[in-house]
């Protein structure tokens, strides 16, 4: 297995947490770990320079995230981001390869108490290899603790990339049977627009840290309802948040580099 050694000389733009097959993946392990503050809400710097989207799945060794849950993982995946496709009109550009599950050999503990170090451990290592161009989608069944806070960060997603931590995320088992809107596919969903860039201050219905409030069942509402089967998603309900507004210099998720068309 090749061992991939974390960067830590660059730290990733500011990105969004709430509460949680695409391109090629890579067998890594991570080996080294540095200090790091937590990171504040969504705080979008200058656009990115990634353009090709590629998922991975991330577990340490031991874990029960075996090949059929890894293969759930990405079903969900693909329910994401083809509803995003949907609803936007546009295709991702998408990495070719394969799926494989990304080993991660540390022990528990070296996770408890800080998912922002949780991120960029695991993001550091992807991008220092895979190049550039590649915006990643890490899958994580990695467990974090706010030192014993209630509510944990299910998932981190800014302009450099998304990591979900799956152990985090109660309620989103994957399922390979499952169809949108199921809770993971919602919350890999939500994730994937903030790394598109939504939501910005300056969007209408904008609440400050990368959502927005207008509509309950849109896509980047703050609180993730329990259950979303049924219901009628919306992304940037009224297009005047986010997703083709039209307002001079408010930046647009139809801008995104991502964007294969």
């Amino acid at each position: 297995m090749e061992v991939l050694e974390p960067v830590w000389d660059e730290q990733p733009a500011a990105r969004s947490r709430t509460g949680w097959r695409v391109g090629a993946l890579v067998v890594l392990g991570l080996l080294a770990i540095a200090a790091t503050g937590v990171l504040p809400g969504l705080a979008m710097g200058g656009p990115s320079v990634r353009d090709t989207l590629v998922v991975y799945v991330a577990a340490p060794p031991g874990s029960d995230f075996d090949a059929l849950t890894a293969d759930a993982a990405l079903h969900e995946a693909d329910l994401a981001i083809g509803w995003i496709e949907a609803q936007t009109g546009r295709r991702f550009r998408r990495g070719p390869g394969f799926a494989e599950i990304v080993r991660v050999p540390v022990g528990p503990d070296s996770w408890v108490g800080d998912p922002d170090r949780a991120y960029l451990r695991i993001h550091e290592a992807i991008t220092a290899r895979v190049g550039p161009e590649v915006f990643p989608l890490v899958l994580a069944d990695i467990t974090t603790d706010h030192d014993g806070a209630v509510r944990r960060t299910c998932g981190i997603g800014g302009p450099d990339g998304v990591v979900l931590l799956l152990g985090n995320c109660a309620g989103d088992d994957l399922r390979r049977s499952a169809v949108w809107p199921s809770t993971a596919s919602w919350t890999i969903a939500h994730e994937l627009v903030h790394g598109l860039g939504a939501a910005r201050d300056c969007a209408p219905h904008s609440t400050g840290d990368g959502h927005v409030t207008d509509d309950p069942w849109d896509i980047l509402t703050a609180d993730r309802p329990a259950s979303a089967i049924g219901r009628v998603v919306t992304l940037d309900a009224d297009r005047d948040d986010y997703f083709e507004h039209g307002m001079p210099g408010c930046p647009d998720i139809a801008d995104s580099p991502l964007w294969a068309d």
